[in-house]
């Protein structure tokens, strides 16, 4: 199955929001990317992008996919 990557403000949000998605089933993992302003945080998913928007967006996490 393919993968979807939402980009996080923080860690607490993204482990957050990987506490939701495995709470509904949906497989997640929060990764780490370095660039020129330093590190983030993003999400990347295996499932389908509109039950997770509306999971994240139930639990007030900005569902910012590309």
């Amino acid at each position: 199955m393919d993968s979807f990557i939402i980009d996080m403000h923080s860690a607490t949000q993204a482990y957050k929001a990987r506490t939701v998605l495995a709470g509904a089933g949906i497989r997640s993992a929060v990764e780490r990317s370095h660039g020129r302003n330093g590190c983030s945080f993003r999400l990347r998913v295996w499932g389908g992008k509109g039950k997770v928007c509306a999971l994240l967006t139930a639990a007030r996490i900005p569902c910012d996919i590309p």
